[in-house]
Parts: structure tokens; sequence; C-alpha cells
């Protein structure tokens, strides 16, 4: 699951999964614009973000992790103002 309550933000990442091995991810504005996990400062802050995976099961799952789609999104090359929306 991904979480940003920006369309900017949710924009790129629909794009990113476009052509991905990813097909289990949905992208979601969080509810009342609240957002949880680490990136929930960044957000509150207004500095766009995304929580990618903010809240893991108790086990962590982290076997489930995949290096390769976390590392394929385009956020990287989007400047700030494209960011910000």
């Amino acid at each position: 699951m991904c979480i940003t309550p920006r369309k900017s933000t949710a924009d790129i990442m629909l794009e990113s999964l476009q052509g991905s091995a990813d097909r289990r991810a949905v992208v979601v504005k969080p509810a009342r614009g609240g957002f949880s996990g680490e990136g929930s400062a960044l957000s509150r802050a207004g500095i766009p973000a995304i929580g990618y995976i903010p809240m893991p099961p108790p086990d962590g799952c982290l076997e489930k992790l995949s290096p390769e789609l976390m590392h394929s999104h385009k956020m990287d090359g989007i400047t700030a103002a494209q960011l910000k929306g």
C-alpha cells in the first residue's frame, strides 16, 4: 500500500507502477489527510512524501520486500516544484 495525501506524488507512484513487476500495489489518499509511519512528520511539514508499506505486520515480513520494486520508482528525478504539485 502506498499512502500519499498529494495528487502529484500519487501520480508519480501510479506512473512508476506502470510496466513494473508490482501487481499488488494500491495508491491511496489517507483518510481525513492523516499520514502514518515514518513519513508523517515530513508530510505534516508540507514535504511531499509517500508512505510505502508504512505499517508492516508484527513479524515485519522483511522476506517479502523486493529491492527491484523498491528502487524502480521515479521520485528521485522529480523537481521539488513538481513534487509539490
